[in-house]
């Protein structure tokens, strides 16, 4: 059985999971498939877990195409919505999800001829369909960008995961002229605002979690300062007052 794509509408919302999906395939494997899986441009916009659970149960599965002059995003909230028990920060999540995703035209297939994108849901639509305040909505968009983890983890209804933290280096080991360095190293791989950000006590890190990054190989740095500090980094350009070889006495001292 060749494996179907998900539509990116369907993957909004969270998989089913452990008991509750256990359950589904048993009784699959008993009784059959007796709601068919929906297709929408060529891929499954209804019907993940059905057609999951019966792979695994080996049951051939039965399939109807949605509507072509039907709306696809509603009729996919409506059914979730109906169908699952959702938290309010699961929704807040999934409404996020709507929000950052295109809605109009698709990537190209048999069905479509390849029109582009043509935007994405407002929030505020977003908010409305999954019956949370905008401003939560807002929110949950915010920890998406800043931790896909943590906004994953918060629409399959998981706890957050937890911050990685980096052992101490042994007593005695290093000083101030090696933290200075440790920051022109960061600086120069992840940015010079990031390295403000580290000095401001915007990105939270001690003095060793700094020395320690720098000791990186530079493609792994600015994940290793998001996972220690639960901060998104972004790639900018070198400070070169930062990168100077004899900063001033004010430098020195704001460094220190």
């Amino acid at each position: 059985m060749t494996e179907i794509e998900f539509h990116r509408f369907a993957n909004a919302f969270p998989l089913m999971e452990g008991e509750p999906f256990a359950e589904l395939v048993d009784d699959i494997r008993a009784n059959g498939l007796r709601q068919p899986i929906i297709m929408h441009e060529g891929q499954i916009l209804d019907g993940r877990n059905r057609y999951r659970a019966c792979r695994e149960a080996g049951v051939e599965p039965r399939f109807e195409d949605f509507p072509a002059d039907a709306d696809a995003i509603a009729f996919v909230v409506s059914t979730n919505l109906r169908r699952r028990h959702l938290t309010d920060e699961q929704r807040r999540h999934i409404a996020a999800d709507l929000a950052t995703m295109p809605h109009g035209g698709e990537r190209g297939n048999q069905y479509t001829g390849g029109k582009p994108p043509t935007g994405s849901m407002t929030t505020a639509k977003a908010a409305e369909m999954m019956q949370v305040p905008e401003r939560s909505v807002e929110r949950a968009k915010q920890v998406k960008r800043t931790d896909p983890e943590a906004h994953e983890a918060a629409k399959a209804g998981k706890p957050k995961p937890k911050r990685t933290v980096m052992p101490p280096p042994p007593p005695g080991v290093g000083g101030e002229n090696t933290y200075r360095a440790a920051l022109r190293a960061i600086e120069a791989n992840v940015g010079s605002e990031t390295v403000v950000k580290i000095r401001q006590g915007k990105i939270k890190l001690a003095t060793y979690e700094v020395k320690r990054i720098a000791e990186l190989p530079a493609e792994q740095q600015a994940a290793a300062i998001e996972r220690a500090s639960g901060v998104h980094v972004g790639i900018l350009a070198p400070d070169p007052e930062l990168s100077a070889p004899s900063p001033s006495p004010s430098r020195r001292a704001r460094l220190c």
